[in-house]
């Protein structure tokens, strides 16, 4: 028999080690030729089967992440106005362990389900700690008479924090402690998600607060005083659909694409979302649970555009974000740079300093005969050309100055040197593109006072040219 003595957290990073340690029950085992397995089973599909022998201590140690790293990539949310789905940056998975004994594999058990991120995180970390970030509810509290209210989704957190955290390293935060951002008023933003609760397969029925609910956004003028409110449901409506609308109450099936879930939250996503305020300096974007409590007193929503009666909904605060409009002047072209950061979903940082466009060109050229060798008379086109051009490969490369940093933002920058999916805004699209510098350098203001970083990046796609 087997058991299996070690498995990674929950939820887990997929380029961190995603080890299973599957034992014998006796030491020494059976038989000699015995070996343990591990099966990984995917959406209830065998994906991988591992066979080894124990080693002296009657024990296999499995990592398993190059399988679940080939489910996941990189997604296109830079665009997102409400909410969206979030393709390859999530999936789940089962374990199931065994041995093999003359050539014949018998399961013995399996592994809850668990989860992986497309992220990375130090070297030394087995288990990736995501307490932070995943909302975890408690039991119910608030008395309520009826079944189907299973809690007033108890956030935050099992352990008494005050908010989770949006998957970003992103490092300032304000007074409140409030992860904080400075836009431009033209700028593109996303932030993405935990879309589901950690205990969403506890025995009980969530319902409603399985995912969270609502987001609210709070515009607010230059004196910090409210200007305006706007609240969505988490929906098929908005573009999450993780339920109809704001009445649907049932649990729901999650995809991998809506286990983690994408807001736009820069200043042009939420104009494109007809919600921006145009007297805004400030703003804060939070997502909420509902208040089960409530319904069961006052009955369902009776109108999902209601901001009053929604609001009376709101249950707690599970994300917040706060940003400050800020268009500071510049005699370059601000150029924004969306990354795929260490957790697998997109960050973004605007470089508004000096940026250096070129455009490179590599030439192959025959030389031609002149003069007409095939014709009756022999002459010569003045305009004709002997030398020519038969194909032109022309590459766009780009050199982009951040501001003058500070050390905690110097340090946070090294996930874009290191990102494997960058694009960048240029002339009102986006461009995809690969970073070409070499070396990355951690600058600090004890060591190098006032500085900048400097990247260099080469579009992906060449421009197309004529041939000579």
């Amino acid at each position: 028999m087997a058991f299996l003595q070690q498995q990674p957290n929950r939820w887990n990073l997929a380029y961190a080690p995603n080890i299973y340690t599957v034992q014998f029950t006796q030491n020494p085992y059976e038989q000699p030729s015995d070996k343990l397995v591990l099966t990984v089973e995917i959406e209830g599909v065998e994906v991988a089967r591992f066979k080894q022998a124990p080693n002296p201590a009657g024990a296999a140690h499995f990592d398993i992440s190059r399988v679940l790293q080939s489910y996941l990539n990189p997604s296109f949310v830079e665009s997102t106005s409400l909410l969206a789905p979030t393709p390859g940056a999530a999936l789940t998975y089962q374990a199931k362990y065994g041995i093999e004994n003359d050539g014949v594999t018998t399961i013995q058990g399996a592994a809850a389900v668990k989860g992986v991120l497309n992220g990375y995180t130090n070297w030394r970390t087995i288990k990736w700690s995501y307490l932070d970030y995943i909302p975890w509810p408690n039991f119910e509290t608030c008395l309520c008479e009826l079944p189907t209210c299973i809690d007033n989704a108890a956030y935050p957190g099992p352990f008494g924090t005050t908010l989770y955290n949006y998957l970003s390293n992103w490092p300032t935060t304000n007074s409140a402690g409030i992860k904080s951002y400075k836009v431009r008023n033209d700028e593109f933003k996303t932030l993405s998600f935990f879309n589901r609760i950690v205990r969403w397969d506890s025995g009980q029925m969530w319902g409603p607060n399985e995912s969270p609910f609502f987001v609210k956004y709070d515009f607010y003028n230059s004196a910090g005083t409210l200007l305006e409110t706007n609240i969505k449901t988490i929906s098929e409506l908005t573009g999450l659909p993780v339920r109809t609308d704001c009445n649907d109450l049932t649990t729901h099936d999650h995809t991998f694409a809506e286990l983690v879930g994408t807001i736009g939250s820069g200043p042009q996503n939420l104009k494109n979302a007809g919600i921006w305020n145009t007297s805004a300096a400030s703003y804060n974007i939070s997502i909420y649970s509902i208040n089960a409590c409530y319904i069961n007193d006052n009955g369902p929503i009776q109108d999902c555009n209601d901001l009053s009666e929604l609001a009376d909904y709101l249950g707690y605060k599970i994300y917040d974000a706060a940003f400050e409009v800020e268009d500071k002047c510049s005699a370059f072209e601000p150029i924004t740079v969306s990354f795929m950061n260490a957790y697998g979903v997109k960050d973004y940082y605007t470089f508004d300093r000096r940026n250096t466009l070129t455009v490179g060109a590599q030439r192959s050229t025959y030389t031609k005969m002149l003069g007409s060798w095939n014709e009756a008379a022999f002459t010569i086109d003045p305009q004709g050309r002997g030398r020519t051009s038969f194909n032109t490969s022309a590459t766009t490369v780009m050199q982009l100055s951040t501001d003058w940093m500070n050390d905690t933002e110097s340090a946070w920058i090294e996930e874009l040197f290191l990102s494997p999916s960058v694009n960048i805004y240029h002339k009102g699209v986006w461009e995809p593109v690969v970073i070409t510098s070499s070396t990355y350098e951690q600058k600090t203001f004890s060591r190098d006072k006032m500085f900048q970083h400097i990247i260099e990046v080469q579009f992906a796609n060449d421009k197309q040219t004529q041939r000579g």
